[in-house]
């Protein structure tokens, strides 16, 4: 393959980026068939920290699309997102909702767990299938358990119980998450 050339799969055209984000999917078992030429540079939503959102560009396809991230945390990167994550992705939003763009391939654990990485969380797929969850990540924790009215002197020997309570960006409780 000529560097820089374009290629045609079925009946649409794609650049080298797309192309090799393609065969690294698995191409025709993968994302499958484009449906779309790539787009001009869109732009994200803005995922705190950040204050502004990251530039892409994406092609879909019949099984997923592949995005080109131009801007940003993780620019100069490009990033496939297939099924089933795709489809619970576009629902949250796709690229403009509160997962903001892939940062990562997708993953599977030798517990059989799958993942993707987006820049606001995370799409998980336990082992044996359903639909993949969300999650988001901590955004504050508020402790309590103790006065807040001052400090707290203990005893040799004592102790006090405190709970650690996590919590997203949209103010939900994070029961599941583990807090050491």
């Amino acid at each position: 393959l000529a560097g820089g050339a374009d290629y045609k799969i079925r009946n649409a055209t794609t650049t080298e980026t797309f192309y090799n984000e393609w065969i690294a999917l698995g191409g025709l078992s993968g994302v499958a068939f484009p449906i779309s030429a790539e787009s001009a540079t869109l732009t994200a939503a803005a995922v705190p920290p950040a204050t502004v959102g990251s530039t892409y560009i994406v092609q879909s396809f019949s099984s997923g699309a592949i995005y080109a991230i131009t801007s940003g945390p993780a620019k100069n990167t490009t990033h496939g997102v297939e099924e089933p994550f795709y489809d619970v992705y576009m629902a949250a939003g796709g690229p403009t909702g509160q997962y903001g763009l892939p940062t990562g391939e997708p993953q599977v654990f030798a517990s059989g767990l799958s993942q993707q990485q987006f820049e606001g969380g995370l799409l998980q797929l336990q082992p044996g299938g359903g639909t993949p969850v969300g999650q988001l990540p901590v955004s504050s924790v508020v402790i309590s358990g103790a006065s807040t009215a001052g400090t707290v002197t203990l005893s040799r020997g004592s102790s006090l119980t405190l709970t650690a309570t996590p919590y997203d960006a949209n103010g939900d409780v994070l029961a599941n998450r583990p807090v050491s």
